[in-house]
């Protein structure tokens, strides 16, 4: 008899282990199949509301752009022709050597070359870089 209801006993007392393991998986995975289908449509909610976002951000650039290409157009009719600030600068760079040309001879005899050289060269220091600037600015 013994020898019967051991094995009988040893059995069903696996028998039932193996079936509330099983219930318990079948519980759990219910529980993580909701937590995984919860997770994926939290997550197609935010890649929806991210596309949202993204389209409507794209309309203030979209205005932003066309504003400064009206305002790269206004700018190029404004300072068009404009360089004149450099043009007057070279030109009176070249009157200076213009004026030299004719009167060399009047300043070598005079002493006065040292004080015209001065004045070229402290002109081209100091005025024909303001001038770029001025005109790089326009």
């Amino acid at each position: 008899f013994a020898d019967k209801i051991v094995p009988i006993l040893l059995y069903l007392t696996s028998l039932v282990g193996i079936t509330a393991a099983a219930s318990f998986a079948f519980l759990g995975n219910e529980e993580v199949s909701v937590g995984l289908s919860n997770a994926f449509l939290h997550t197609d909610g935010l890649v929806d509301d991210l596309r949202s976002f993204l389209q409507r951000s794209r309309i203030p650039l979209s205005n932003i752009n066309s504003i400064i290409d009206y305002a790269a157009l206004d700018a190029k009719l404004i300072f068009d022709g404009t360089e004149y600030v450099t043009e007057d600068a070279l030109k009176i760079a070249s009157s200076f050597l213009g004026f030299y040309s004719l009167h060399s001879k009047g300043l070598n005899e005079s002493n006065a070359l040292t004080g015209f050289e001065s004045a070229l060269t402290e002109f081209e220091s100091k005025v024909q870089p303001i001038s770029l600037d001025v005109q790089s600015m326009l």
